[in-house]
């Protein structure tokens, strides 16, 4: 089911969500304006304290911007 995806994201995907946390969490360099955007959307949720009925974000792009 994975074997769409670029190989260096199949093990961060398969990780305990402590590891996929602290990866969304750790600084990186993103020069793009909706990128960043999505960056802190995503901050934002991961600080919310937990509820019943939990914030979703749902996140696309165009096809154009998939690698093979």
């Amino acid at each position: 089911m994975l074997d769409h995806l670029m190989s260096v994201t199949v093990p961060l995907l398969q990780a305990n969500d402590a590891v996929r946390i602290a990866h969304v969490r750790a600084p990186r360099w993103i020069n793009h304006p909706a990128a960043g955007a999505a960056h802190d959307a995503m901050r934002q949720l991961l600080e919310r304290p937990p509820s019943l009925r939990p914030r979703g974000l749902f996140l696309s792009a165009p096809t154009t911007t998939a690698r093979p």
